[in-house]
């Protein structure tokens, strides 16, 4: 519901809890995509945050910040 005034956590204003809050949607979206497709708001808010040059910046893959990921280990590997 926190979407519904605005396009961001608190609103018309980027702030803190969207930083806060993007950190666990990423994570979410890397591993289950399909969760947040159910979401509509939600995916659009992560879409959007992703458009800001900061946060481009900040999750770039490779970078000192998000070194690479290992390969994920499957029940059938």
């Amino acid at each position: 519901d926190a979407l519904a005034s605005g396009p961001w956590t608190c609103g018309n204003f980027y702030s803190m809890a969207d930083v806060a809050m993007l950190a666990i949607v990423a994570r979410v979206h890397e591993l289950r995509a399909d969760h947040l497709a159910r979401f509509p708001r939600v995916e659009a808010w992560r879409a959007r945050s992703f458009d800001r040059p900061a946060v481009q910046k900040v999750y770039a893959l490779g970078t000192d910040e998000t070194p690479a990921r290992p390969q994920a280990v499957t029940a059938n590997a």
